[in-house]
Parts: structure tokens; sequence; C-alpha cells
């Protein structure tokens, strides 16, 4: 009879045999810009197809800020995504901090992006489906890229659901305060939730 630590790490070891050991090997500056790079293409790409130069030129200059708020606060979850492994884990206060220091971000970043007015919901909730769908494959990435998902599991839904949400930006023509705060931000909350608990699904079912 073997140990069942033993056992696991050679589980492990065969888990990451192939593409996806291949992945997690990169150093952390590599599987990082691997990531923005996805990220912005994904999210920039979608803007420039539905979208059009033509609307995006037509922004305010505070939508833009908005919107390079929005990266900036990308930024600093997948930092948080790519933490390195020799570091000290955080406490869970501080996790905790983090995580709704990012949250507040977004929500300044999206709201930086109204035209001025409330406006109203005015949605069938379109933006949310179609940002959890383009998060869904970041996602899947993050997972390919991440060599202790536990440990950043929180922030790799983030990051994934915050790429939606620049991406529905880009395109939503509605720009009333109420839409952008309650689809919107609904959507980075949402995804986030979706992402976790997919994560949580995912690591109990390869035990």
């Amino acid at each position: 009879m073997t140990d069942p630590l033993y056992d696991r790490l050679l589980a492990d070891i065969d888990r990451d045999a192939g593409p996806r050991g291949w992945l997690r090997t990169r150093s952390t500056r590599t599987r990082a810009v691997a990531m923005a790079l996805t990220a912005l293409a994904v999210s920039g790409g979608f803007g420039l197809v539905k979208a059009g130069p033509e609307r995006l030129s037509a922004h305010s200059t505070l939508y833009w800020v908005g919107v390079l708020s929005m990266v900036a606060t990308l930024g600093f979850a997948m930092a948080a995504m790519f933490r390195p492994l020799y570091l000290p884990q955080w406490s869970g206060g501080a996790r905790r901090l983090l995580v709704a220091g990012i949250g507040m971000a977004s929500l300044a970043s999206i709201a930086m992006t109204s035209d001025g007015s409330l406006g109203a919901l005015a949605s069938s909730g379109r933006c949310l489906i179609v940002g959890a769908a383009i998060g869904a494959p970041i996602f899947g990435l993050a997972l390919l890229l991440d060599r202790q998902p536990r440990r950043v599991g929180v922030f790799r839904a983030l990051f994934s659901g915050l790429v939606g949400v620049l991406a529905v930006q880009l395109v939503c023509p509605a720009a009333g305060l109420v839409h952008l705060v309650v689809e919107h931000f609904g959507l980075a909350l949402g995804s986030t939730a979706l992402f976790v608990g997919v994560g949580v699904a995912l690591e109990r079912f390869a035990r």
C-alpha cells in the first residue's frame, strides 16, 4: 500500500503531461504576456468587429479614460492571478480586500463610460450573455496557464469576467448609468461567481 500523498503527486504529474504541462512550465512572464495579449485581442477585436472604428472614435475622452481604467484594473487582477508561488500567501482578509478593491475599480471604470444620463435598464440581458460567453474561453485559458488553481481561483474568475465586461463596454449602445451599473457591473459580479463555481467543481472532479 502506497502513501496517498505520493499517489496524488504521481497523479498531478500525469495530469500535467502533454500540452497542458508545457504551458504551465513556461515562465511567469511568458504566461502573463500570453494571457494579456489574448484578453486584449479578444475584447478589442470584438469591439472593432461589432462597433467599427468610426463608432469607437466618436466616444468622449471620459469614455476612453474609463476604458483605460478597466484595462488597468484587468492588469491588477492578472498580477494577482500570476503572483509567484514562492511569495507568502495572502491572509483571508487581505485577499477579500484586494478583491473588493478590484471590484470597486471596475465599477468606477464602468461608470466613467456613461454619457452623463441615468437612462433606463432597457435590456433583455444580452450584455450579460455576450459578456459571459466572451469571458468563458479566457477562463479556460487561465485554467491551462495556472499552476495552482485553488490559490488564485477568485482572481482568475474576476479577470475572466472583466474581460467580458471590457468587450461589452466597447460595443454596447446603451450609455445610461442605470444600464451600465446594473447590467455591466452585474456581469462582472455574476460571471465572477459563475467562474469561481466552475473552478471549484472542476477541482473536486479532478480529485
